[in-house]
């Protein structure tokens, strides 16, 4: 008597097969805001869930000065991006890895009084050893504001935009806002978008003011999708 039994198994080829990673996802738990007026320091109260391999982005537009220091909690958050003009507001991304899930001090503090508004958004299934792959930033006058950063589909680029205006900036298409506040004549506002080869970040104002915008691209940890999976049929008799 004859048998066969037919096994399906999966291949590894040549340069090797990754467990397919996890996208970049928004983390609304994190996402704080809060306008400030004629200050030097603002104080946010971040916090995130427990999901894998987090990142929290950092986001502030205000109306002129740079930021000097982000601390998040006792720890000193990363700088990505700073964007401004020859004259005009200033808008800054920073980024850091595996943020605490308790409520967290996040304090950002500038080297001079600014008015604007910051905040803090975290995301998950980040790369936590290379969690940024390119940054971009631009900065201009009327509207809109828009940049082009490059990511990759399983990526999440993320913007900040500081704007000198009387009313709120409107988020672009595609993108989903996550803050946006100011002391009604300085806006910060902050959103997020899917990656993909490029992604253009844009906002929209009423006038005709100054702006900035800066942008990255959140990597997805693993490094990209898992190679397609492979069939193999085995013959066995007797």
């Amino acid at each position: 008597m004859r048998r066969r039994l037919t096994l399906a198994v999966l291949l590894l080829l040549l340069g090797g097969y990754g467990i397919a990673s996890a996208q970049v996802a928004f983390d609304g738990t994190a996402n704080i805001s809060a306008s400030f007026s004629a200050v030097s320091s603002v104080t946010l109260s971040a916090k995130t869930t427990d999901g894998v391999n987090r990142v929290a982005v950092i986001g502030a537009g205000s109306t002129e000065g740079d930021i000097d220091t982000v601390n998040y909690g006792a720890s000193a958050a990363t700088e990505v991006r700073r964007e401004q003009g020859v004259s005009g507001p200033d808008a800054e991304v920073w980024r850091f890895v595996a943020p605490p899930t308790a409520a967290t001090d996040v304090v950002i503090t500038y080297l001079a009084a600014e008015s604007g508004g910051a905040g803090v958004s975290s995301y998950t299934g980040v790369d936590q050893t290379t969690p940024v792959s390119n940054s971009a930033g631009a900065n201009g006058s009327g509207s809109p504001a828009t940049v082009a950063v490059t990511s990759a589909p399983g990526e999440m680029a993320v913007d900040a935009v500081g704007v000198a205006e009387t009313t709120a900036p409107v988020v672009g298409a595609g993108q989903t806002q996550v803050w946006n506040t100011g002391p009604a004549f300085a806006f910060g506002a902050a959103s997020y978008e899917a990656g993909a080869a490029t992604v253009t970040m844009s906002w929209t104002f009423g006038a005709f003011p100054l702006w900035s915008i800066a942008a990255l691209s959140l990597k997805e940890a693993g490094g990209g999708a898992a190679p397609p999976k492979r069939l193999l049929s085995l013959g066995a008799g007797d």
